[in-house]
């Protein structure tokens, strides 16, 4: 019994440094990604301030033009306290049960990565209007980690290929399908890439599975699935292989909320 305890204490602390190693990487990630995402509104309102200036040293500034500059710098401080603000909340270790918009949680990770993709001439294509009622009682926190894997997966699979012109266009897309069924959230993520093997499938969710990306984690499902199932009280499964590589996320519509 002294035994069994002490392995399962040292596999919860392995458990914990892999997370914590698994979280390091994506915040790496994530604030290059802020960091392009801030820059274009505060090189916006810049210039509008240096307009504005010229403008008024030369006595050429109307009342319009002084309203239309505010307005429009106010627009671009709207947008970069949006944008913090996802930021701020997306890797807080939050295990609240809330009420949320699934169209609001998924389109705060595409947000988030909408610098990363565009720079990769990576396009989302997704059916807002088939999913934007649905609200969900549970834990966006996870729900938004475990897209941000998938999303980020499907974007190194992408990059790998060499592809140009109309098919670069149409096979670098990222396909996100919601459904509704039973009281569970259906969440698929498809990729045109280059597919999984059977060899990979066989550790696809293992702690142990070495990435093939340079220098990564390789733990990075492993979690999702883990947070999937005992978080979320659902399940991430690899749904199709190939033609396309279709993750499925699969948890309930409401939960009970904790007390």
């Amino acid at each position: 019994e002294f035994l069994r305890r002490r392995v399962e204490r040292k596999q919860k602390e392995y458990e914990f440094m892999l997370a914590h190693r698994s979280r390091i990487s994506e915040i790496g990630e994530l604030i290059s990604g802020i960091n392009h995402q801030l820059r274009q509104p505060i090189n916006a309102t810049a210039l509008v301030v240096s307009s504005t200036l010229d403008l008024s040293e030369r006595d050429l500034l109307d009342k319009p033009t002084l309203e239309n500059n505010l307005k429009l710098c106010q627009k671009s401080i709207n947008l970069m306290d949006k944008t913090i603000g996802i930021f701020r909340n997306f890797y807080r270790c939050s295990e609240t049960v809330t009420e949320f918009s699934l169209l609001d949680c998924i389109k705060s990770v595409l947000h988030v990565n909408y610098i990363e993709l565009t720079k990769s001439n990576i396009n989302i294509e997704m059916d807002e209007k088939s999913f934007e009622d649905i609200r969900v009682i549970s834990i966006e926190n996870f729900v938004q980690q475990i897209l941000l894997v998938l999303i980020q997966n499907a974007k190194e699979s992408l990059n790998a290929l060499d592809l140009q012109g109309k098919e670069a266009f149409h096979k670098k897309m990222i396909h996100i399908v919601v459904t509704l069924e039973y009281g569970k959230v259906i969440i698929d993520i498809s990729d045109w890439g280059g597919g999984i093997s059977k060899e990979v499938q066989e550790t696809l969710f293992s702690e142990f599975k070495i990435s093939k990306k340079y220098q990564g984690s390789g733990i990075g499902l492993y979690f999702a699935k883990k947070l999937a199932k005992e978080k979320l009280l659902g399940d991430l499964v690899l749904y199709n292989a190939s033609s396309p590589t279709t993750f499925r996320l699969i948890f309930p519509q409401y939960i009970s909320k904790k007390e």
